[in-house]
Order: C-alpha cells, then structure tokens, then sequence
C-alpha cells in the first residue's frame, strides 16, 4: 500500500506536458531518490528500489508480474481516458485491473 500511495502522488510530479514526455518517469525516479537521501521519503530500500522502478518504467509499454508494481502501472493505465486513450487489457497486470476493463466494456 504504502509504495502504491507514493506512486500515486509521484508518478507524474516530472512531468513537463501531457504528451510526449517520455523521460517524466525517470525524473519522477531521480526525485523520490533525492527525497530519500534528504530524510524527507521514509520508507526502507526495498520499497525505495520498487517505487523507483515503478515510477521509471511505467510509461514503457511493459507489464510486469510483481504485485505491486502491477498495481501501480495499472491504476496509471486505468486513468489514460483522461487523455484520450482507451486501456488495453493486454497491457494491465493483474486480474482486477483486466476485469475492470471488461466491465467498462
């Protein structure tokens, strides 16, 4: 939960646009990393090292079997009506997230 409510508010907090920008996860990354070593993020690097890795990769196209890390990219995927673009079940991570889109369907 707690590196899934990270994710939430950090994800985009890079972002410099709503369209291309390509990099925003990376920065989003850098960031959380620069709030740890501040004292300022207090979660053990574990959690850190998933949160990053959540953050970087989340716009790659990929899907990934790690529970929390799946969680995280499809709340994102999930949310990509806001800009235009329908989620596609192949790319969602976890049962709930391809019912959701079943559901909506």
């Amino acid at each position: 939960m707690e590196v899934a409510r990270l994710f939430a508010i950090l994800h985009d907090c890079k972002r410099q646009n709503e369209g291309s920008d390509g990099l925003h996860g990376e920065r989003a990354a850098e960031f959380a990393q620069e709030l740890h070593d501040k004292g300022l993020l207090d979660i053990d690097l574990e959690r850190l090292a998933i949160l990053k890795y959540a953050m970087q990769f989340h716009n790659a196209g990929m899907v990934n079997g790690d529970p929390t890390i799946g969680v995280c990219w499809d709340a994102d995927r999930l949310d990509l009506p806001r800009v235009g673009t329908r989620p596609v079940a192949e790319m969602l991570c976890t049962r709930s997230g391809k019912e959701a889109i079943e559901e909506g369907a």
